[in-house]
């Protein structure tokens, strides 16, 4: 069972990403120029922020946001290829083998998890030149750093996974991935400190998972933790474990249509 398991995850990983460090590239270069070019042109018009009492550049401060931009292009399209499964028919192939249908549902998972952890460290190490001198990583902020990279993906993995469990046509996958993805980076602190945005998208904002996750990782990026953040990765895995969950009772009633 284990090495059927372990199949279904590289199965998985190849159907989405196609195992190909060309494609990985590709993925992460549109990224990365938000590190080298959009950030040091934005931080001579930005001046730094104050972030519970350390003096922050803008540089530093995207990079954490471009990291988990990262992620959730990932996640997305790791969740969206349960419509490609299912309109192909491989769903039903799969559901044929002398296996636990959980099997699809976790190796999904493990699938998403390995892929946006993967993107968001490659990431990081390539910004290391920008961030040497402000990285404050300690043993304490290390489990926080993980838990927004890894709730983010998914959050964002399995949301993506509940829309298109109801796409019905292809046109409608890429229009639903825009309207996941865009407006939930636009409305978080991802850019900018939302305490400097208007009161309308400070509010939605203060609503959005993405918020959260930006925020923990600046915090256990360059040692500014507080209580604050602490309650916000409290909130972080609340709303994992409930994605999660409304995930996995979506996908048990969706097995029947196969049937």
């Amino acid at each position: 069972m284990t090495g059927i398991f372990g199949r279904l995850v590289v199965r998985n990983l190849q159907t989405t990403y196609d195992l190909k460090p060309a494609l990985f590239v590709s993925l992460l270069i549109p990224n990365l120029m938000y590190v080298f070019i959009a950030a040091f042109a934005y931080e001579q018009i930005i001046p730094p922020f104050i972030i519970n009492g350390i003096q922050i550049d803008y540089a530093d401060f995207l990079i954490p946001g471009v990291v988990l931009m990262q992620v959730v292009t990932l996640s997305s399209l790791g969740g969206a290829m349960f419509w490609t499964d299912k309109h192909n028919g491989m769903l039903e192939q799969l559901y044929s083998l002398p296996v636990p249908r959980s099997y699809y549902f976790l190796s999904k998972l493990c699938a998403i998890l390995i892929s946006s952890l993967a993107s968001g460290f490659a990431i990081v190490l390539l910004s290391l030149p920008i961030l040497s001198g402000s990285l404050h990583l300690e043993y304490y902020s290390v489990p926080l750093f993980l838990l927004s990279l890894t709730a983010c993906s998914i959050i964002f993995g399995f949301v993506s996974m509940i829309i298109f469990c109801y796409v019905k046509t292809p046109d409608n996958v890429t229009v639903y991935s825009r309207l996941l993805t865009t407006p939930l980076i636009v409305l978080s602190s991802v850019f900018y400190p939302l305490q400097y945005a208007p009161r309308l998208i400070r509010t939605f904002g203060n609503l959005n998972p993405l918020t959260y996750s930006a925020d923990v990782m600046r915090a256990s990026m360059f040692g500014t933790i507080t209580t604050f953040e602490y309650l916000e990765s409290l909130i972080l895995l609340v709303i994992t474990l409930s994605v999660v969950v409304a995930a996995k009772v979506v996908f048990d009633r969706k097995q029947l249509d196969t049937l």
